[in-house]
């Protein structure tokens, strides 16, 4: 057989693994998959999954082969992400029972947390207010080691109606859950930035084509309390 000939029979050997891997996505909520991430002795393993499934506490780590190569144990069901850091810490999202946020089917967070490998939590970061949420994702910035968080605050049917909302789409609770990004530091617990989409919203009565760099307050607008719902950051 010609080189040509074994490179075309090895592609077709990977497919399998290849179509495993996306089913482990679609099923198990994969939230990190990456080369050579660092072992507690600081060595290698090569191409890996790393996926925590969502009606479980433990957070796996594989190989291409679906050996299982270390097991992490957490307190609490994923908030649905999950990162093996370029340091080794395990950067988690967790469902709190105790979250505010917590009335509607796919509310989730409430807690992040880094655990190194033998699964001892070395950072733990609650944020489950009435002034924000943590939902979804989060994000390590390697420049300075601070935290990014998707977040939901909550607005009153008030401030919807004078922000521009119209009134037949406003949720019978009274209320509307929006989307910001908070930056937490780790080293002082503390947030230190927050982007918020209420503040990026087109003025009551502009023309929101005149306006691209703002959020229409009635895009996508229905009676449903979850209004932006972002799922990621990075």
């Amino acid at each position: 057989m010609d080189r040509e000939g074994a490179r075309g029979m090895e592609r077709q050997q990977r497919k399998p693994l290849a179509a495993l891997a996306l089913i482990l996505i679609v099923i198990f909520g994969l939230a990190g998959c990456g080369e050579n991430p660092v072992s507690a002795s600081g060595t290698s393993s090569g191409p890996v999954i790393l996926f925590s499934p969502i009606a479980s506490t433990s957070v796996y780590l594989m190989n291409l082969d679906g050996e299982k190569l270390h097991e992490w144990q957490t307190d609490y069901a994923p908030g649905y992400s999950v990162y093996l850091l370029p340091t080794g810490l395990l950067l988690r999202a967790q469902s709190i029972p105790e979250r505010p946020f917590s009335t509607l089917q796919g509310s989730n967070g409430g807690r992040v947390e880094m655990l190194d490998w033998d699964s001892k939590v070395v950072w733990s970061y609650d944020y489950a207010t009435l002034a924000g949420q943590q939902h979804h994702d989060e994000f390590w910035m390697p420049t300075n080691g601070h935290v990014l968080m998707v977040a939901w605050e909550r607005r009153t049917a008030a401030e919807a109606l004078a922000a521009g909302r119209r009134a037949d789409t406003l949720p019978s609770e009274g209320e509307l859950w929006v989307d910001k990004i908070v930056e937490a530091d780790p080293v002082t617990d503390r947030i230190v930035w927050e982007w918020r989409t209420w503040d990026h919203l087109v003025p009551p009565g502009a023309a929101p084509a005149d306006n691209p760099g703002l959020v229409d307050p009635n895009f996508a607008a229905t009676p449903g309390v979850d209004w932006t719902h972002a799922n990621a950051v990075f």
